[in-house]
């Protein structure tokens, strides 16, 4: 989903990026921005979905020890939450990749033309 978020993003910023350009920043600066945009919503997401599974995991568990007589069978601890962490970063960039891979190919005059 972050991959197609920033691919939207390229598209619809397009008219933003050429002027960043003809401005004469450089393209690894505007790689950089994309980059950081899509860190930004992973944390953000990242931060969300850690919140809900942990509210969750309170009545999970508590039907779960009703029904099996198992005490917390649903734990998240700080161990599962770097390996996730870690895997969404390294998924993050990679959907990020080809959006800003575009980004460098694209010319300045072929951006004000076609705006």
């Amino acid at each position: 989903m972050i991959g197609i978020i920033t691919y939207i993003n390229v598209l619809e910023r397009t008219k933003e990026i050429g002027i960043l350009k003809s401005l004469g920043l450089p393209n690894k600066y505007i790689k950089l921005i994309f980059y950081l945009e899509s860190l930004i919503i992973l944390l953000i997401s990242f931060i969300i979905s850690i919140i809900i599974t942990l509210l969750i995991s309170i009545p999970v568990n508590n039907i779960l020890t009703n029904i099996t007589g198992l005490d917390n069978i649903l734990i998240l601890n700080i161990n599962n939450i770097l390996i996730l962490f870690s895997i969404s970063i390294l998924i993050s960039l990679l959907g990020t990749f080809i959006p800003v891979k575009r980004i460098s190919k694209l010319k300045i005059i072929d951006i004000i033309r076609s705006t």
